[in-house]
């Protein structure tokens, strides 16, 4: 069996940040196969049954799950499939909010988190919409900073930035995960979705501007479960019940390390078309020789067929991902995205200015 890749997302935000609802919500989307053809699946069957009655239960009852408790962070082995194919071992672990702030080396979920982030092609800034229901100024950033614990998210991510860049390695995309975004609803009523965006954009640059800078892949997304009207609900109707860009995140973080690795793919099938073309050029020209031999024209012309067997593996390998990576862009829409400090949009500015600020909340 032809061992898959494996792709790595640290989940970092506060207790009672949304992060255990926002995993219920898109496992549920993307195991229907919800996004463009891939589907999800968790390799853990327990887990897996958990997370499906956890998101049935809210659809059904209006019954939210329980927080990470304190020692309870989870890990989710999740697999990707592309079609019925597997792609990726997708694994995402759920910190429990109290080890972004424990100070204690030994403890075991800032061991585990420390090796997450090690391991990580993904980072999750997790933010609750609560504390963005007023524009970020100068004068209240202190208090959302403190109260969101985003500078501790930002520690933990540039250290391993930097440690990631005194050994040559690239660092890992970052999601802003907006979570609970139905709240921003009153400050956004009736408002085009530019409007929001940008503002919202402002709002993150002021609080996290670490994913601001060079050489860093960013993703600002809102996302909601719901129209609940509040922050803290453990209880609501189940048919407010709406949720809206689960799966836009796990399409940016697919999209950034599909993007990687078609750019290696890029340079082994020019690596290969080269060494094709050397081994043809090889053949021809001791073809050419009067005198030769019959096992040095075989092993020209197996050393020609294997250069060209090499050249079509990865050329299809690149088509594959090419158009794996044109779908997962398609899921992106019009949601905001940061490359080396530039904001970017994947979807064309038309599109972006003609939606609407509902379509996001």
């Amino acid at each position: 069996m032809t061992e898959i890749p494996d792709l790595k997302v640290a989940l970092l935000g506060t207790t009672n940040s949304g992060k255990s609802s926002y995993l219920q919500g898109m496992y549920a989307t993307l195991a229907a196969g919800l996004m463009n053809g891939f589907f999800l699946y968790c390799r853990d069957r327990k887990l897996d049954l958990q997370l499906l009655a956890e998101w049935e239960e809210l659809n059904t009852n209006g019954t939210f799950p329980e927080t990470t408790r304190e020692g309870a962070s989870f890990e989710y082995p999740f697999v990707l499939n592309a079609g019925i194919d597997p792609w990726l071992n997708f694994d995402m672990l759920d910190y429990r909010g109290g080890a972004l702030l424990t100070s204690d080396d030994e403890d075991p979920d800032v061991i585990r988190m420390r090796a997450q982030l090690r391991a990580a092609h993904s980072v999750y800034a997790v933010i609750s919409c609560e504390h963005l229901t007023k524009r970020i100024t100068p004068e209240n950033r202190a208090q959302v900073l403190m109260s969101t614990k985003i500078a501790a998210i930002s520690t933990h991510l540039q250290r391993e930035i930097g440690r990631r860049r005194a050994e040559g390695a690239k660092p890992p995309s970052v999601v802003v995960l907006l979570t609970k975004a139905d709240l921003l609803r009153p400050r956004f009523q009736g408002q085009p979705g530019d409007v929001l965006f940008k503002e919202i954009v402002e709002d993150v640059r002021l609080l996290f501007p670490l994913a601001f800078q060079k050489h860093i892949s960013a993703m600002i997304c809102p996302v909601r479960l719901g129209y609940f009207g509040t922050a803290d609900a453990r209880q609501v109707q189940a048919p407010s019940v709406a949720p809206n860009n689960l799966m836009q995140p796990i399409a940016f973080t697919l999209l950034h390390r599909l993007g990687v690795a078609n750019a290696e793919t890029a340079r082994a099938v020019e690596q290969a078309q080269r060494t094709f073309t050397q081994a043809e050029q090889a053949e021809k020209s001791y073809g050419a020789k009067f005198f030769r031999t019959v096992a040095k024209e075989d092993a020209f012309a197996a050393a020609t067929r294997a250069a060209a067997a090499k050249l079509a593996v990865l050329r299809e390998q690149l088509a594959v991902d090419t158009s794996r990576y044109q779908d997962l862009g398609e899921q992106i829409g019009h949601l905001p995205l940061i490359q080396d400090g530039t904001v970017l949009d994947f979807a064309s500015s038309s599109s972006s200015s003609s939606s609407s600020s509902a379509d996001v909340q």
